[in-house]
């Protein structure tokens, strides 16, 4: 149909030819007609054969884009939002350039990730698996998935946060800096609020970890609602497979962590707190006494009372400790849903009866 050429059309410009995954396109482009290229099988090893330096980072990053390219390809694939026949010239390059050796050994066996594998497959006729037609759901679903990762591949604040995660330091920082500054809240604030162009490395990976935190949120909220169409819930969830499968405990430990540094605000400043209520209260009697008339009826001294009770509980700390603790016991079972794997059940098992 129509308007899956445009979409296929759309998918291309915006995540292949004009993104960051364009660089990796072109060196492929030159590899297929022979042209001299970057040496792909060593800038493309598993950094236990050598760390990866600088300059390599930015190139190794844009075949991660291309891959994930093809990943949104494959999830648009399967809820018919692009052509299940692809244009020949777009299907051999593409399946040139996942089958090539060195590619193809960095996302199967350097960095296991799933679907550039599916694509393949599927471009090869190899893969045929489709979600229930239902195109009306589906679709503004896979829209609303693709404004999330427009979201997280924007953001530089995101990216050093993950970087710190998955165990990156830059220059003497490390996720530990980012830690420390949560654990406070006066830093933390300050942090949230400043000038993003006069943030510190640490500081930029604190709004890093509030903005992934909403991503988390956003994100299981999404894959909730997409609870009847198994197979793509589990193809969005396996998209950020890297994160909550091949890194899952340890992330989830982190951000769990970070979680709990919020319950410390609550006891590092529960004193603080009841003292300034105290004094708030004491305040109040004062002015009540201050103010009373002995020749008050009871109904006028029953008046006063009540409203020195509600003032009393509307200063109160009590309900922004209760506040706290529902978001930090929400957002901890959200974190433990996504890390636990639940979500890349129902691919897995269909990936399993096939293999049979």
């Amino acid at each position: 149909m129509d308007y899956q050429i445009i979409n296929l059309a759309d998918l291309k410009e915006q995540y292949c030819d004009r993104a960051r995954a364009a660089w990796a396109g072109k060196t492929l482009r030159k590899a297929r007609l022979g042209k001299r290229t970057a040496n792909l099988p060593f800038l493309l090893r598993h950094h236990d054969e050598k760390e990866i330096c600088d300059p390599e980072t930015d190139q190794r990053d844009s075949f991660d884009f291309l891959l994930a390219y093809y990943s949104l390809l494959e999830i648009a694939c399967l809820i018919h939002y692009i052509p299940s026949t692809f244009p020949d010239t777009f299907r051999e390059e593409a399946l040139w350039n996942l089958s090539h050796d060195a590619v193809k050994r960095y996302y199967e066996t350097n960095y296991p990730t799933l679907l550039p594998h599916l694509f393949r497959l599927r471009l090869e006729g190899n893969w045929s698996l489709y979600e229930v037609d239902k195109e009306r759901i589906t679709h503004p679903l896979f829209l609303r998935f693709l404004g999330i990762v427009n979201r997280v591949y924007e953001d530089e604040e995101i990216e050093l946060f993950q970087w710190f995660l998955d165990s990156g330091w830059v220059g003497d920082f490390s996720i530990a800096d980012t830690l420390e500054i949560l654990q406070s809240p006066p830093r933390t604030m300050d942090a949230l609020s400043k000038d993003p162009a006069k943030r510190s490395t640490p500081e930029q990976s604190v709004n890093g970890a509030q903005k992934f935190l909403t991503f988390c949120g956003e994100f299981d909220n999404l894959l909730q609602e997409a609870q009847h169409f198994p197979i793509f819930q589990s193809e969005m969830w396996t998209y950020y497979c890297y994160w909550f499968d091949l890194i899952g405990t340890k992330v989830g430990n982190q951000l769990n962590q970070i979680l709990e540094s919020f319950i410390k605000w609550d006891a590092e400043d529960s004193e603080a707190d009841l003292e300034q209520h105290r004094q708030l209260l004491e305040k109040n009697v004062n002015n009540f006494w201050n103010s009373f008339d002995p020749d008050a009826t009871p109904e006028n001294l029953k008046k006063e009372l009540d409203e020195l009770h509600k003032v009393r509980d509307e200063q109160s700390p009590k309900l922004n400790k209760k506040a706290i603790k529902e978001y930090v016991t929400g957002s901890k079972s959200l974190i433990n849903r996504l890390f636990s794997g639940v979500y890349g059940k129902a691919l897995r098992e269909r990936i399993s009866k096939a293999d049979d």
